[in-house]
């Protein structure tokens, strides 16, 4: 029997990502609003936007790959290992914290889930696409 924070589908890994993807946006889009914090205004709508993006082409993957999707079984990815908390925090260095433990467990997430779906060799290039991208917001974030 599979636990329920296994991601064992090809459908569950990318609603899955889709769900970080929007968390990921929802946590940057509320912290650009508030009034004060250390990351700008103008990168936090970028990694906004680019976690938009991002949704867009996982849905397109989703809807382009859907055969393959009822098909495959896939084991080794637990949600668990992936989540992470993208809450507000009282001050703008731990909002930074936040924000690059986002995406630097997003980025595991991608990776992760290109290595596991081989079998599906665009998806798996598209996920990698998308652990790069991971990497490089978390380099940017790291930087200010």
């Amino acid at each position: 029997m599979t636990s329920n924070s296994e991601l064992n589908t090809f459908g569950s890994v990318l609603t899955f990502a889709i769900n970080l993807e929007d968390n990921a946006r929802t946590f940057y889009e509320g912290l650009s609003k508030r009034d004060k914090h250390h990351l700008s205004n103008e990168i936090l709508k970028e990694l906004a936007e680019g976690n938009g993006k991002r949704r867009e082409l996982l849905e397109r993957t989703r809807r382009e790959s859907v055969v393959e999707m009822i098909l495959e079984r896939i084991s080794g990815l637990n949600r668990a290992e992936y989540s992470a908390d993208a809450s507000y925090a009282p001050d703008e260095t731990n909002n930074l914290k936040v924000a690059i433990e986002l995406e630097r467990r997003m980025g595991r997430f991608y990776s992760d889930s290109a290595n596991k779906t081989k079998f599906l060799p665009e998806v798996s290039r598209t996920l990698e696409k998308l652990a790069r991208n991971s990497a490089e917001r978390e380099a940017r974030l790291r930087s200010l």
